[in-house]
């Protein structure tokens, strides 16, 4: 079977299938036949926009013949393309093999983007190549009286989303003709250019307001239903570090509400807007439960933005709002293990549903407030434990386990930079001790030296078979514009 839409182009090899379409006879002399449902194949893509167009409403089509009325009404969506936009990517060269890509995006108005990929490409030798990342289409809901945005091929990064809802202009194509005025009369002329370009294929105009609205009301909603699979997932942390049940118990706010303290926190941090900050923590705002969810959402892999400028994992206000709460031990614990699905299945999204450890948050915290040995104080309730930074990566557990009970499952690598940061502390203390007293080396601070050398080439030599010490580690640079920023 194939899409009876094919032609209009834009087919997706998924979701094909018949659907029922109410077929309405009409015809010039006003004849009327009975209704009659007729079975259309159409894949996902047209069935998808054609059911948002009827608003949820059975599809139906009118005209003479069923054929007609398919091409003259069901998919007159699809037929112009002066409400279709493409959103596109556009990937420069990279100047050397340790720079990082780059990409520039933009919205074109139509879906000629073969046209528009040879002119750009021309116009500006640093571009690669040129990718269509989505397709949507634009219609005035007369129900609403106002444009609204369909998605043909959906945005679902964080980072295009967010790029569409501030995007200010998009690409129009020049019309095919000219007009032509001679004795009064008005000449529609066909548009020719011997050399066309950019300027003279496309004028550049400003952005339909419901787009941006659009989009921005899709960040919400993402940014909404992270926060609420993150509650889900808390539950599985370790509670002796976040008891996020009993937290939600008792907490004040109602999930909304967290929900906005979270943003707002989140948003603060992004642009370092110290102030707000500041007046959520004057006002009582920046209780433990908003702490930890906002933590969460930072360093876990699928809540985490991947928008350029928005990675809260090296975020050191963020870090000091625990430390001033007294809840920076239960974050150097959780910052040393990080969690995960322990229990995964085919799904892919088992596979990434990880709070990851952070190595920065140890650096921070040991040996500035913490030495790797120092026993950490951990309540829930009247049950009082200890634990340190050290103890507590040597024991936690990083078994995993699958669905399949036929199917065993690896045990996922603990992170050996902490491990490492933590043995270089505990020499430079036994160092410390050592000259200090006077005494010799004996043979437990031989084996922490051990220990941390034998690493420490390890790792080295590692490094140097991956080429990783020709790289800029994005994330290792971040976290020192950070120290410096804030002069620690």
């Amino acid at each position: 079977m194939e899409c009876a839409a094919k032609e209009y182009g834009d087919c997706v090899y998924w979701g094909k299938k018949e659907v029922d379409v109410l077929f309405l006879y009409r015809d010039n002399y006003g004849t009327h036949l009975p209704d009659e449902t007729v079975k259309v194949c159409m894949c996902e893509a047209h069935r998808s926009v054609l059911e948002k167009y009827h608003e949820g409403r059975p599809l139906e089509m009118r005209g003479e013949e069923v054929d007609w009325a398919l091409y003259n009404d069901l998919f007159s969506p699809f037929s112009s393309k002066h409400n279709t936009y493409t959103y596109v990517k556009i990937h420069m060269k990279h100047q050397s093999y340790t720079d990082r890509h780059e990409s520039k995006f933009a919205l074109v108005n139509g879906r000629d983007i073969e046209k528009f990929r040879e002119l750009m490409t021309a116009s500006d030798p640093e571009i690669s190549y040129i990718t269509e990342e989505s397709i949507f289409l634009t219609r005035f809901n007369t129900g609403k009286d106002e444009e609204e945005v369909i998605e043909m091929n959906p945005v679902t990064c964080e980072c295009d989303i967010d790029i569409l809802k501030k995007i200010p202009t998009y690409y129009k194509p020049a019309l095919d003709y000219k007009t032509i005025t001679w004795e009064g009369l008005t000449i529609l002329h066909p548009r020719e250019e011997k050399k066309p370009t950019m300027e003279t294929e496309y004028t550049i105009e400003t952005v339909l307001p419901c787009v941006q609205k659009y989009f921005a009301q899709k960040w919400e909603d993402k940014f909404r239903a992270n926060f609420k699979e993150c509650l889900g997932f808390m539950t599985g942390i370790d509670n002796d570090l976040v008891d996020i049940e009993n937290l939600r118990k008792t907490s004040p706010h109602s999930e909304d509400k967290l929900f906005t303290l979270v943003r707002r926190l989140t948003d603060a941090l992004w642009v370092d807007d110290r102030g707000c900050i500041s007046e959520m923590k004057n006002s009582g705002e920046i209780s433990e439960e908003v702490l930890w969810v906002t933590y969460v959402m930072a360093n876990h892999e699928l809540f985490w933005s991947s928008i350029p400028g928005r990675e809260l994992r090296t975020n050191i206000p963020l870090i000091k709002l625990f430390i001033d709460a007294g809840l920076h031990g239960n974050l150097l614990l959780l910052a040393v293990s990080g969690e995960r699905e322990r229990c995964l299945d085919i799904h892919h999204r088992t596979q990434h549903n990880i709070l990851h450890d952070n190595v920065y948050v140890v650096r921070y915290l040991v040996p500035k407030h913490f030495q790797p040995r120092t026993m950490v104080v951990l309540k829930r309730g009247r049950v009082v434990t200890y634990n340190s930074a050290y103890k507590y990566y040597t024991e936690f557990s990083n078994e995993l386990y699958n669905c399949n009970p036929h199917y065993l499952e690896e045990p996922f690598e603990k992170n050996e930079y902490i491990l490492l940061h933590l043995l270089k502390c505990i020499v430079e203390e036994n160092t410390a001790f050592l000259k200090k007293s006077g005494f010799e080396e004996g043979p437990i601070h031989k084996v922490d030296r051990m220990k941390y050398e034998t690493l420490l080439a390890k790792m080295k030599e590692e490094n140097e078979k991956c080429w990783y010490d020709k790289y800029v580690d994005k994330e290792e640079l971040d976290w020192k514009n950070a120290i410096e920023k804030e002069g620690v």
